[in-house]
């Protein structure tokens, strides 16, 4: 018995190892604090990226849509009334605009207002044909006039 007692690492005698394990309790659950809000900012970031690529999903129908209906119908003007209040229903703040639809050839922009990307802060959006900068999110579409 007197052997098992030398040889412990645990001293019951001196207090030299007190808040030993309370600091190591500490630095275990910051640690686990600071993986659990890195993982929360994770999520969020997924969260803006799903309803960015959602909108742009809808914003590409809407081109499509768009430049069918001008290309197929010469391009009427209730038609694309039509073609802007679905923007409108479909994308909050969606604006489209058709460039030179008199022409052989044009072009379906749609433009949505969303968070600016980081590295393009100080760039215009690639449609910004005449359209308001806060719209930071655009599709193109050419397309063909009928023959």
């Amino acid at each position: 018995m007197r052997w098992a007692a030398r040889m412990s690492p645990i001293h019951t005698h001196g207090r030299g190892c007190a808040g030993a394990s309370l600091l190591e309790v500490l630095v275990a659950v910051s640690l686990l604090a600071v993986s659990l809000l890195g993982i929360a900012a994770a999520q969020l970031a997924s969260l803006g990226d799903v309803e960015t690529q959602t909108r742009r999903a809808h914003a590409s129908w809407l081109a499509a849509s768009t430049a069918e209906t001008v290309r197929l119908r010469a391009g009427s003007s209730s038609l694309l009334e039509h073609s802007r209040a679905r923007a409108q229903a479909v994308i909050p703040g969606g604006q489209v605009d058709v460039v030179d639809e008199a022409h052989e050839v044009g072009a379906v922009l749609v433009h949505w207002p969303g968070r600016v990307e980081l590295g393009r802060s100080g760039l215009r959006s690639p449609c910004a044909v005449g359209a308001d900068p806060a719209l930071t999110h655009c599709i193109a579409l050419p397309f063909a006039g009928r023959k």
